[in-house]
């Protein structure tokens, strides 16, 4: 073995002992995905493909997607986006899976958004 600037090596290779190393990577957020797909608008992506996309976003942003939840719908409800019994079985679902968060696939209202966050912090808190 050899001193260096670096560290000590063995065979040409930085040495550390187990015992020194720290884990410092912090664990990954959880989320489950929600996707509806709008029967009377014309997207550009199928909901497999704009789901898919998100995910990968979400990857990007270090987080871990552990559940996927679809709905179709003619139209959007207004205050929760999906319907009432599609918000029972996210709310479900999410604890059960454990998900810090939940990211749906269109763009919500503020008021949605409220909406979210209280039924989820009722669920979580």
């Amino acid at each position: 073995m050899t001193g260096c600037g670096s560290g000590w090596k063995r065979k040409n290779k930085p040495y550390m002992s187990k015992l020194n190393m720290l884990d410092t990577e912090s664990p990954k957020e959880k989320a489950l995905l929600v996707g509806v797909n709008l029967r009377r608008s014309e997207d550009l992506l199928s909901l497999e493909d704009s789901l898919q996309e998100l995910e990968l976003l979400a990857d990007t942003a270090g987080v871990e997607v552990v559940g996927v939840e679809t709905q179709n719908l003619d139209t959007p409800n207004s205050k929760t986006f999906i319907g009432k019994g599609k918000v029972e079985e996210v709310k479900i679902l999410a604890g059960e899976l454990d998900a810090d968060m939940v990211i749906f696939d269109n763009e919500l209202s503020p008021v949605t958004s409220v909406n979210w966050r209280t039924l989820l912090e009722s669920r979580y808190g």
